[in-house]
């Protein structure tokens, strides 16, 4: 009889230490994760949001982004495709519209235009379409003073500049958010190409 007492003494012994040890884990990975919600890059504050993203304040006014700058640091964008924007305020973007994930290129060039208004901004479309009443605008179009950027879908995740017309192959739709994040960096200051 003793024996099956101190065996229940030990199995609330061990049970209860279980339940300390994973008190003290939830407690200390809420007090990690709060602390993980805010950073700073760049001199530039980012706070976490709560659908995944990074909000910061620049000059002013508050802009979310899909990923935070460390995040996009091997994201490469032609120097001279970023000082030509630069030096022109001026570009154009257009697309293919048969792109499988049409929805992120649409808030990616949303957010491009709606966060570069010091920009003049024009937008086209590749081809002839019913569903886009816009110009008809491709990499024949761009030139020294108004550049092009030509989003395309791809089997690949490519970036190329040539002849005025920066192509951004994306495999998926999230690598037009990578691009969108990563120019508005660039241009509003955040990061440096």
């Amino acid at each position: 009889m003793k024996k099956g007492r101190d065996k229940a003494k030990r199995n609330i012994t061990i049970m209860g230490i279980i339940i300390v040890v994973i008190m003290i884990g939830s407690t200390l990975g809420i007090t990690l994760r709060s602390s993980d919600e805010g950073s700073s890059y760049n001199g530039f504050k980012f706070t976490n949001t709560q659908n995944g993203g990074w909000v910061t304040k620049i000059n002013g006014k508050e802009i979310n982004f899909y990923y935070h700058p460390g995040e996009l640091e091997s994201v490469n964008i032609s120097k001279e495709f970023i000082n030509q924007i630069k030096e022109t305020k001026a570009f154009y973007i257009t697309f293919d519209s048969n792109i499988t994930d049409i929805q992120y290129l649409e808030v990616a060039r949303f957010d491009i235009v709606k966060n570069l208004q010091e920009y003049s901004i024009l937008e086209g479309i590749s081809k002839p379409d019913s569903i886009y009443p816009l110009p008809i605008i491709n990499c024949d179009n761009a030139t020294q003073a108004i550049p092009v950027i030509y989003f395309i879908e791809s089997k690949e995740r490519n970036m190329s500049f040539e002849d005025n017309c920066y192509t951004v192959e994306a495999y998926s739709g999230f690598d037009f958010l990578v691009f969108r994040d990563k120019l508005l960096y660039i241009l509003l200051g955040v990061q440096e190409v």
